[in-house]
């Protein structure tokens, strides 16, 4: 997170505390090279996967 610009080295945020939506949408993009607009974050269903262990 300290890369993303997120936190200080020490840990104190750069955002304020309301933010927390944009500040983990940050991160997720930084990390993952994502570029989605925010009309389809906003409006979008997105799909849901479930994993399941199957034991063998």
């Amino acid at each position: 997170m300290t890369a993303a610009g997120i936190l200080t080295p020490d840990g104190d945020t750069f955002l304020p505390a309301d933010d927390e939506a944009t500040r983990s949408l940050a991160v997720l993009e930084r990390r993952f090279g994502l570029s989605l607009s925010p009309a389809v974050l906003r409006d979008a269903r997105l799909p849901a996967h479930t994993l399941v262990r199957v034991s063998g």
